[in-house]
């Protein structure tokens, strides 16, 4: 499991569950309830988030203090039953037992991700790591890209898209690179600005904390300690937010919009729930607008610069149709647009490695997509790197195994690393299929035939299926 989203939900299940131990009827269901939690935060300690365990923490310290001014708030309170104190002492004693059962129950780092308890806490005395050094390559870079389109954004789900383009602008990147795109800005306001245009981050943010401070305004006004436990958990996510991407993952942004929009009914004055209603509808409106005008906006100008570039494709004028498929990689939101933009740099760029700026950008918003996979593929084999040729020759097979391309790309990656039996299987494979290519029978009946030891010298790009289109340009 990603220890990364396991976190992001602990940093929100820990406080609900406590709020509902104390939420609970019957002393069985609080210490349930008072068990999970301990449970919960153990496991968060044993993911190693240095940045989920502050969160947690703060957010914990802002439940201890709305409580706090609400019981002072209270005009009075009831002396607590004597039976309470045995209650409290048993769920005390469950929380302990369940961290103690967290804590043996957890593998070693030899086999898991999640280490135990106690050696987690030695490996967080020795530091993150490349982790703040990748984070603050991360953001900065990302800052190039909110400057590019501060207001509307590079589109939804883009960042992977766009971030190679400033994988190296102010700081080089850790552990990334053109094979390897970072998924996420590991700062969820940022990337909501890489992506969808500061206002629309403003206002997806704006959202959040007024949530955030319904939830606090319910805790002080009302019986304090289950809504500030629901505050303790919306404020740890938002917290969390500034160093990972839990408003990103989609079981904790769902819990936390869910906990915003409880928020949201503290704002709501008995009497004038019409007009209070009136005005949320308003305010929905606008972020919808807000959200729709640019991304109209942007698919537009996507859609007029692919036909431009499918034009351009068909007279034969590569500069051109090349200048528009950069302008679509950079623009569309569509699956489709993107794909169409790689065929024409497959098609038109000789560069391999500017063929496969194009490619791989298309193939980070399309992972599992054939003509993609075995374009991106063979420009790779091509540039001279058949090791990440060949991982996507192999998906390629996976999702095409009748495909004699596929086989055909995948033996020669196999051969030019030196895999000749690895090599001889998939081309005994491409050869199998009813449709051969041509290219498939020069290239492995020598060494089908041959049956023996030794790389392959054969080189080349597999060639393209034939497909519906305008020719390509020459």
């Amino acid at each position: 499991m990603n220890r990364n989203v396991a976190a992001q939900a602990l940093v929100l299940l820990v406080p609900l569950a406590a709020r509902a131990a104390l939420a609970a009827p019957g002393l069985p269901e609080r210490a349930l309830g008072t068990a999970a939690a301990a449970l919960g935060a153990a496991l968060l300690v044993a993911t190693r988030s240095r940045a989920a365990m502050v969160a947690a923490v703060a957010g914990g310290a802002l439940a201890a203090v709305l409580a706090a001014i609400a019981r002072r708030r209270a005009a009075e309170r009831p002396a607590r039953p004597a039976a309470r104190r045995s209650r409290f002492a048993v769920a005390l004693g469950a929380a302990v037992a369940a961290g103690a059962a967290a804590g043996a129950l957890v593998p070693g780092a030899g086999a898991s991700r999640l280490p135990s308890v106690t050696r987690s806490f030695a490996l967080l005395a020795q530091g993150g790591g490349r982790s703040g050094e990748v984070r603050a390559a991360l953001h900065a870079n990302a800052m190039l890209l909110v400057a590019r389109h501060p207001l509307i954004g590079a589109g939804p789900g883009r960042f992977p898209v766009v971030y190679p383009e400033v994988n190296r602008a102010v700081r080089e990147t850790p552990d990334f690179g053109e094979a390897h795109v970072p998924e996420s800005a590991h700062h969820d306001a940022l990337q909501y600005a890489v992506e969808l245009g500061v206002p629309a981050a403003w206002c997806l943010l704006a959202a959040l904390g007024l949530g955030l401070a319904g939830l606090a305004r319910r805790a002080l006004l009302g019986p304090g300690r289950g809504n500030a436990l629901a505050a303790a958990a919306l404020a740890g996510a938002l917290l969390h937010s500034l160093a990972s991407f839990p408003l990103h993952s989609p079981a904790s942004a769902w819990l936390a919009w869910f906990l915003a929009g409880r928020g949201w009914a503290a704002f709501v004055r008995p009497g004038a729930a019409g007009g209070s209603r009136w005005r949320a509808r308003r305010a929905a409106a606008l972020v919808l607008a807000l959200l729709a005008f640019p991304l109209a906006w942007r698919d537009a100008r996507a859609q007029a610069a692919l036909a431009r570039g499918w034009a351009a494709h068909g007279r034969g004028d590569c500069r051109a149709a090349l200048r528009e498929a950069r302008a679509v990689v950079r623009s569309s939101l569509r699956h489709r647009d993107l794909v169409l933009a790689g065929q024409i740099a497959f098609d038109c760029e000789r560069d391999p490695a500017r063929s496969l700026a194009l490619l791989e950008r298309a193939l980070a918003a399309n992972p599992d997509q054939p003509n993609l996979l075995l374009a991106t593929g063979a420009r790779r084999l091509k540039a001279g790197r058949p090791e990440g040729a060949r991982e996507l020759f192999l998906r390629a097979t996976a999702i095409l195994p009748g495909s004699p391309r596929s086989w055909l790309g995948l033996a020669m990656a196999e051969s030019r690393l030196g895999r000749t039996s690895e090599a001889r299987r998939a081309c005994e494979r491409a050869l199998s299929l009813p449709e051969a290519l041509p290219a498939a029978e020069a290239f492995c009946r020598p060494l089908v035939g041959r049956g023996g030891t030794g790389s392959v010298s054969g080189g080349g790009t597999p060639p393209r299926e034939p497909r519906a289109g305008p020719p390509a340009c020459r």
